[in-house]
């Protein structure tokens, strides 16, 4: 693809649109409350140039005095306000730590990281009641950003593992967290506008959060039943230029160029019906096919068989591309009139297939939520799905990159893969945006297999001469054996862990 970086942001909240950032249509509070993802979810994440972060603190509430002599009822409204206490600490702390664009952001001069909140993260535990209806909620969540973030805090104190800091947010009643609006405390927000009593102040601890080590996808699970196949869907994009359309095309042109067959003569000629690329490889000396899709908005006038292509490929591919315009508290960008957006809150109730998959989700700030809306859903989780997200911004050529290294093959026709250390460090190392913070990352890898997807457990420890004795040479080797006896069949792992236990 051309090396100009096209952002592919949905900003937050509705609002100017300004070049390739683009904006959500406002929403208040009482749309946005989710089960918060598991601890075992939470985590599990890699970046070489990002790092995650647990930052945990407490507040407190005061639930009104008609609901206080039930004790069902004073349950259930504590967790109502829990909940939407925990979406304004979340925005607030994003306000906080996000990279600004200082043509849409008033506040520029607060805060201003390069760092993300992981929306789904918040966790409460540990509930007082300190008198009275009055409650004290001790919480945690995840936030993304440099590796130096904890650095970057101004007039943070050191603790043994981390920092602790001040969180200045508005002092909100109970009512005013139904009438939260992202863009006023998101882009607006500066405690410097406020009186010192017209603000709360929380204090916040920051450690570092522990790190994934490096895995591969799983290969082997795509290629099991003879076909790897990706879908590449772009979102819709307002702007003159129509960079969905310049992607979708230059994706045509890839595919070309990497040997694919296409469906249909012409790019223009590519319809929601018109089929796969294809292109046979070697996969652990097994000859496979792979099929690549690719939708964009323009390929039929009735917006709702588009929508409805997303929600059929998410449930059925390997591979499932999102290019396009992305935020905070928002799903996929199918409109400019959003009457056919799919909102993140829709993807729990979505019927999903249980299969290993990878999602990459290439727009803005993905790290907000893009990875936890699916693990929401009863389907999904870090042990059948993997998510690649973005901290700050992106760029479409993000996705032509990963779509290489998926599909990548030697000069004889063999599938090469890689592991996602090696893609993510290759990702990140591209940076086309003036401010080098794309931070590219994924998600979920921690279930994955630390041993090569071509390797050939049957062979292991046998007899060879060569390596063609031992199987697919992408996975396996020939080697010395013990004390420079007669070679041995051996397999490619990441660490010890991959291998099994009586050969490490």
């Amino acid at each position: 693809m051309s090396p100009t970086t096209r952002i592919l942001c949905l900003l937050l909240i509705g609002g100017t649109l300004l070049g390739h950032s683009a904006c959500s249509t406002t929403r208040t509070a009482s749309e946005t409350t989710l089960t918060p993802v598991s601890d075992s979810k939470a985590d599990n994440y890699y970046s070489n140039v990002a790092k995650e972060f647990i930052v945990s603190g407490s507040f407190t509430l005061t639930v009104e005095p008609q609901y206080l002599d039930d004790e069902q009822q004073k349950t259930e409204r504590l967790q109502e306000l829990v909940a939407r206490k925990q979406t304004a600490v979340g925005m607030y702390l994003t306000a906080f730590v996000t990279r600004k664009l200082e043509e849409l952001f008033t506040n520029s001069e607060y805060g201003g990281f390069g760092s993300m909140v992981r929306t789904l993260t918040f966790q409460a535990s540990d509930v007082k009641e300190l008198d009275g209806g009055v409650f004290e909620i001790p919480f945690r969540a995840n936030v993304a950003g440099p590796r130096d973030l904890m650095a970057k805090i101004p007039n943070a104190r050191e603790t043994e593992n981390g920092i602790t800091f001040e969180l200045e947010m508005k002092k909100l009643s109970n009512s005013d967290l139904y009438d939260l609006q992202r863009k006023v405390i998101i882009r607006n927000f500066d405690p410097d506008d406020y009186q010192p009593e017209q603000l709360e102040v929380l204090t916040l601890t920051m450690v570092p959060d522990s790190e994934s080590s490096d895995a591969y996808p799983d290969f082997a699970s795509f290629f099991a039943d003879g076909v790897f196949d990706i879908t590449l869907f772009q979102g819709y994009d307002y702007n003159e230029s129509r960079s969905d359309l310049q992607d979708s095309r230059q994706f045509y042109q890839q595919l070309l160029r990497l040997g694919f067959t296409a469906p249909v003569a012409s790019f223009d000629e590519l319809g929601l019906d018109s089929g796969p690329f294809t292109k046979t490889v070697k996969a652990a000396g097994k000859e496979v096919e792979i099929r690549v899709y690719i939708f964009h908005a323009d390929m039929d006038t009735d917006r709702g068989k588009y929508r409805q292509k997303l929600i059929d490929e998410l449930a059925v591919r390997d591979v499932v591309f999102y290019n396009g315009h992305a935020g905070p508290y928002f799903g996929f960008y199918l409109d400019e009139a959003q009457l056919y957006t799919i909102d993140y809150k829709e993807i729990a109730s979505l019927a999903l297939s249980e299969k290993k998959q990878l999602f990459i989700a290439n727009g803005c700030q993905t790290y907000s939520q893009y990875a936890d809306m699916f693990y929401q859903n009863p389907a999904k989780d870090t042990t059948n799905l993997d998510v690649f997200t973005t901290v700050n911004f992106s760029y479409g050529e993000g996705s032509d990159a990963i779509l290489d290294w998926l599909v990548k093959t030697d000069a004889d026709g063999n599938h090469v893969p890689s592991s996602y250390y090696g893609i993510v460090k290759a990702l990140n190392a591209l940076w086309l945006n003036d401010w080098k913070e794309v931070y590219y990352g994924v998600h979920g890898i921690d279930d994955n297999s630390r041993r090569h997807p071509f390797a050939n457990l049957e062979r292991l420890g046998q007899s060879c001469e060569s390596t063609s004795d031992c199987g697919d040479s992408q996975g396996n080797r020939c080697i010395d054996g013990p004390d420079g006896g007669a070679k041995i069949c051996a397999t490619i792992c990441l660490d010890d862990s991959g291998c099994p236990e009586a050969d490490r």
